[in-house]
């Protein structure tokens, strides 16, 4: 008998606390923001997209296991807003599509489940700035270089032609009186 309770009270008390419980979402979030910073000295180093881009995705889920896991703390919409501007740090530092679009579906994520948020009414500025075109990419100096020689080539073509300046509109009321009515211009008389 003592066997039995001592087993029913070993099972009860294995099932009551859970083998992996989720840590405090504070803690969570403190470990997200350290791997994003760690993610964005990647991103500064420019010298290793895989190992920078990996680090990026890393923080991203952290991030996301947060929200997923806690969607009603005051932490997730900073998660969301966080790991959607990463990923669209990333996709402006590389150019891969997918964090892009990673950036985006966080951010209407955040816009859409926490919309009394500060940050969520800066989402659609964000994603409005992603529509206007963006600048071109830094050239190279041999790029330069090649660019100028045209360049000169153009403006000497152009030197060589010589451009009229378009004739001024003809007066559609030639000849009328412009007393009382008429399409406002003075007329010249002689005399």
């Amino acid at each position: 008998m003592v066997k039995q309770l001592l087993a029913i009270s070993l099972a009860l008390l294995s099932a009551a606390v859970p083998v992996h419980a989720a840590p405090p979402v504070r803690t969570m979030y403190t470990l997200a923001i350290e791997k994003e910073q760690t993610a964005r000295a990647a991103l500064a180093d420019r010298t290793s997209s895989a190992a920078a881009l990996k680090s990026v995705h890393a923080a991203i889920a952290s991030y996301e296991s947060l929200v997923r896991r806690h969607p009603t703390s005051s932490y997730s919409d900073n998660a969301l807003w966080q790991a959607g501007r990463l990923a669209l740090d990333a996709f402006d530092t590389f150019g891969e599509p997918q964090d892009r679009d990673t950036g985006v579906r966080l951010l209407r994520w955040l816009a859409s489940e926490y919309p009394t948020s500060k940050v969520a009414r800066q989402v659609p500025d964000v994603l409005a700035k992603l529509d206007r075109p963006r600048a071109p990419a830094p050239q190279t100096t041999a790029a330069r270089a090649t660019q100028a020689d045209n360049s000169d080539s153009q403006a000497a073509g152009e030197n060589r032609q010589q451009t009229v300046p378009p004739a001024p509109a003809a007066h559609s009321c030639s000849g009328r009186s412009h007393s009382g009515s008429g399409c406002g211009r003075r007329s010249r008389r002689a005399g």
